[in-house]
C-alpha cells in the first residue's frame, strides 16, 4: 500500500469494493497512527510502505536510502523518517 500526496499534508486514497470507488481524504499522520508499524513504514511526508513490499534498502545521499520494492518501484527514504525508524536498517 502506497499513498502519495495530493497537498503537502493530505493524501488520496482510493478504495475498490465491488462495483464502487471510493476516494477518500486523509492526513497521512492520522493514517500512519491507525496503521501496525510492525507492518508499515513512513518514508516520506506523504508516503507509507508495507514492510513486505521492500526488496532492498540501498544507501543513498546525505543520510537517506532508496527503497527498491518488489515491483522494482524506487523510492526515496528521507533522513527525516530514517530516524524515526533506524531498526529497519538493520533488517536483511
Amino acid at each position: 500500500m502506497l499513498a502519495r500526496p495530493a497537498t503537502k499534508s493530505r493524501c488520496l486514497q482510493r478504495d475498490h469494493g465491488g462495483a464502487y470507488t471510493w476516494v477518500v481524504l486523509f492526513l497521512v499522520d492520522a493514517l500512519q497512527n491507525s496503521l501496525d508499524p510492525k507492518l508499515f513504514v513512513r518514508i516520506s511526508r506523504g508516503t507509507l510502505v508495507r514492510l513486505d513490499a521492500i526488496r532492498e534498502l540501498l544507501p543513498w545521499f546525505h543520510g537517506e536510502y532508496k527503497v527498491v520494492l518488489h515491483d522494482s518501484t524506487e523510492l526515496r527514504w528521507s533522513r527525516r523518517y530514517v530516524s524515526q525508524r533506524p531498526e529497519l536498517l538493520k533488517l536483511p
